[in-house]
């Protein structure tokens, strides 16, 4: 997946693509640190070292994709509610069409009968 990820870069944002690839590095060090606890059949007190320290990479991933996509959310709200803005100025600022007048029904009725009898 890493290797993916550096060579695609699958995101349009170089902040999602560089972010995927940390959150990947973080997957691979706790895999690998869990790994190594489990094989080298270390005492509790590392074990539980290892294990705050792992804590802390996750927690540091977390606050890391929350302080990168928070403001993207922000900027993306601020741009639609711009856009909407926009939108609704120039359709205020719009001329209205003007509508063609429509002949009364008993006008065009009796239009159709003289050009009915006309063309008889």
């Amino acid at each position: 997946m890493l290797a993916y990820l550096l060579l695609v870069k699958p995101f349009k944002s170089d902040t999602n693509n560089v972010m995927n690839v940390y959150n990947e590095l973080v997957i691979m060090v706790c895999f690998l640190s869990v790994l190594a606890m489990n094989l080298l059949n270390l005492a509790e007190s590392a074990r539980n070292i290892w294990g705050w320290i792992l804590i802390g990479l996750v927690l540091i991933s977390l606050l890391s994709i929350w302080a990168t996509t928070i403001p993207d959310m922000i900027s993306t709200a601020w741009n639609y509610f711009k856009s909407r803005k926009k939108d609704n100025e120039n359709e205020k600022n719009k001329v209205p069409k003007k509508k063609t007048a429509e002949l009364p029904a008993n006008l065009t009725n009796s239009l159709a009968i003289k050009v009915a009898s006309a063309s008889k």
